[in-house]
């Protein structure tokens, strides 16, 4: 909504680990656009990162590409061993829209 608001990212880490004690998250971020600055001034540091992965939406239907079980497939009505790329040409033809998501990384406390 185009709000910044001045040390919300330490207000909430903090708010976080009083509420529920964890010292690691795994966090999304769009790599193209965070550089982890404010983080790393605030003591946390990174660790392994996730790339970004494709997932398929339809009204209330949603599923990661790389998570589709042999049940997801067979309600299209193909074969469970049925190729990527035969799932991918339903989906496309069945108005399923691609959604990226920004990828995920383990952060945790230098102190901790």
């Amino acid at each position: 909504i185009g709000l910044c608001v001045q040390g919300g990212v330490s207000r909430l880490l903090k708010a976080i680990e009083r509420k529920t004690g964890a010292s690691k998250f795994v966090m999304k971020f769009n790599f193209t656009t965070f550089s982890g600055d404010t983080f790393k001034k605030l003591g946390w540091k990174f660790g392994v990162s996730l790339i970004p992965r494709r997932s398929w939406v339809r009204y209330k239907h949603f599923f990661y590409e790389d998570e589709m079980t042999s049940e997801v497939i067979t309600g299209f009505g193909l074969k469970p061993n049925a190729s990527k790329e035969k799932v991918l040409e339903y989906l496309m033809g069945h108005q399923y829209n691609a959604v990226y998501d920004c990828g995920e990384i383990l952060i945790t406390r230098d102190d901790k």
